[in-house]
Protein backbone atom coordinates (compact mmCIF):
# COMPACT_ATOMS: atom_id res chain seq x y z
CA UNK A 1 0.00 0.00 0.00
CA UNK A 2 1.43 3.39 -0.98
CA UNK A 3 -0.36 5.73 1.45
CA UNK A 4 -3.12 6.85 -0.89
CA UNK A 5 -6.69 6.18 0.27
CA UNK A 6 -7.94 2.84 -1.02
CA UNK A 7 -11.05 2.88 -3.21
CA UNK A 8 -12.74 -0.49 -3.64
CA UNK A 9 -14.58 -0.72 -6.98
CA UNK A 10 -16.92 -3.73 -7.14
CA UNK A 11 -18.31 -4.21 -10.65
CA UNK A 12 -18.28 -7.20 -12.99
CA UNK A 13 -18.16 -4.95 -16.08
CA UNK A 14 -14.53 -4.31 -17.10
CA UNK A 15 -15.53 -1.12 -18.90
CA UNK A 16 -17.38 0.43 -15.93
CA UNK A 17 -14.83 -0.79 -13.41
CA UNK A 18 -11.92 0.46 -15.49
CA UNK A 19 -13.39 3.93 -15.79
CA UNK A 20 -14.23 4.09 -12.07
CA UNK A 21 -10.72 2.88 -11.16
CA UNK A 22 -9.18 5.51 -13.43
CA UNK A 23 -11.34 8.23 -11.85
CA UNK A 24 -10.43 7.03 -8.35
CA UNK A 25 -6.73 7.26 -9.26
CA UNK A 26 -7.22 10.76 -10.70
CA UNK A 27 -8.93 11.73 -7.44
CA UNK A 28 -5.84 10.65 -5.50
CA UNK A 29 -6.92 7.17 -4.50
CA UNK A 30 -5.47 3.72 -4.93
CA UNK A 31 -8.13 1.76 -6.87
CA UNK A 32 -8.80 -1.91 -6.18
CA UNK A 33 -11.08 -3.81 -8.55
CA UNK A 34 -13.22 -6.72 -7.41
CA UNK A 35 -15.49 -8.49 -9.92
CA UNK A 36 -17.64 -10.23 -7.31
CA UNK A 37 -18.87 -9.79 -3.75
CA UNK A 38 -16.54 -12.58 -2.64
CA UNK A 39 -13.53 -10.81 -4.15
CA UNK A 40 -14.59 -7.56 -2.47
CA UNK A 41 -14.86 -9.21 0.93
CA UNK A 42 -11.42 -10.79 0.44
CA UNK A 43 -9.87 -7.30 0.02
CA UNK A 44 -10.08 -6.76 3.75
CA UNK A 45 -11.28 -3.87 5.85
CA UNK A 46 -8.97 -0.98 5.04
CA UNK A 47 -10.62 1.21 2.42
CA UNK A 48 -11.66 4.85 2.33
CA UNK A 49 -14.56 4.34 -0.09
CA UNK A 50 -16.36 1.50 -1.82
CA UNK A 51 -18.29 1.84 -5.09
CA UNK A 52 -20.60 -1.14 -5.51
CA UNK A 53 -22.59 -2.23 -8.55
CA UNK A 54 -26.01 -3.44 -7.49
CA UNK A 55 -26.06 -6.52 -9.74
CA UNK A 56 -23.14 -8.81 -9.08
CA UNK A 57 -22.65 -12.37 -10.35
CA UNK A 58 -22.64 -13.79 -6.80
CA UNK A 59 -25.15 -11.58 -5.00
CA UNK A 60 -26.76 -8.19 -4.78
CA UNK A 61 -24.90 -5.00 -4.06
CA UNK A 62 -27.17 -3.97 -1.18
CA UNK A 63 -26.24 -7.11 0.75
CA UNK A 64 -22.56 -6.53 0.01
CA UNK A 65 -22.88 -2.89 1.15
CA UNK A 66 -24.31 -4.03 4.48
CA UNK A 67 -21.46 -6.50 4.94
CA UNK A 68 -18.83 -3.92 4.03
CA UNK A 69 -20.39 -1.39 6.43
CA UNK A 70 -20.17 -4.00 9.17
CA UNK A 71 -16.42 -4.21 8.61
CA UNK A 72 -15.44 -0.61 7.89
CA UNK A 73 -17.02 2.80 8.55
CA UNK A 74 -16.10 4.08 5.06
CA UNK A 75 -18.82 5.36 2.71
CA UNK A 76 -20.34 2.90 0.26
CA UNK A 77 -21.74 4.33 -2.97
CA UNK A 78 -24.16 2.36 -5.16
CA UNK A 79 -23.55 2.31 -8.91
CA UNK A 80 -26.17 1.04 -11.34
CA UNK A 81 -28.01 1.72 -14.58
CA UNK A 82 -31.30 0.91 -12.89
CA UNK A 83 -32.93 3.67 -10.81
CA UNK A 84 -32.79 2.93 -7.07
CA UNK A 85 -36.54 2.64 -6.61
CA UNK A 86 -36.85 -0.03 -9.32
CA UNK A 87 -34.13 -2.48 -8.45
CA UNK A 88 -33.93 -3.97 -5.00
CA UNK A 89 -37.03 -3.91 -2.81
CA UNK A 90 -35.94 -3.19 0.73
CA UNK A 91 -32.43 -2.14 -0.32
CA UNK A 92 -32.92 1.28 1.22
CA UNK A 93 -34.68 0.15 4.42
CA UNK A 94 -31.52 0.30 6.50
CA UNK A 95 -29.73 2.72 4.17
CA UNK A 96 -26.70 0.61 3.25
CA UNK A 97 -25.54 3.24 0.74
CA UNK A 98 -24.18 6.72 1.29
CA UNK A 99 -24.84 7.81 -2.27
CA UNK A 100 -25.72 6.82 -5.81
CA UNK A 101 -23.93 6.94 -9.15
CA UNK A 102 -26.26 6.29 -12.05
CA UNK A 103 -24.93 4.66 -15.21
CA UNK A 104 -24.12 6.09 -17.62
CA UNK A 105 -22.40 8.76 -15.58
CA UNK A 106 -20.55 11.97 -16.33
CA UNK A 107 -16.89 11.41 -15.54
CA UNK A 108 -16.31 15.01 -14.41
CA UNK A 109 -19.12 14.81 -11.85
CA UNK A 110 -17.95 11.47 -10.49
CA UNK A 111 -14.35 12.73 -10.32
CA UNK A 112 -15.47 15.80 -8.36
CA UNK A 113 -17.44 13.61 -5.95
CA UNK A 114 -14.53 11.24 -5.47
CA UNK A 115 -12.17 14.12 -4.77
CA UNK A 116 -14.64 15.47 -2.22
CA UNK A 117 -14.98 12.12 -0.45
CA UNK A 118 -11.25 11.43 -0.49
CA UNK A 119 -10.45 14.92 0.76
CA UNK A 120 -8.53 15.84 -2.35
CA UNK A 121 -10.67 18.63 -3.77
CA UNK A 122 -9.21 20.59 -6.64
CA UNK A 123 -10.41 21.78 -9.99
CA UNK A 124 -10.76 19.16 -12.70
Amino acid sequence: MDGRPRVLVVDDSPLSAGLLCDLAALAGGEALWAKTAAEALAEGEAFALAIVDLRLPDGDGADLARRLKGRCPAPVIACSATPPGELLPGAWDDQPFDGWIGKPFESARVLARLREILGNEKSA
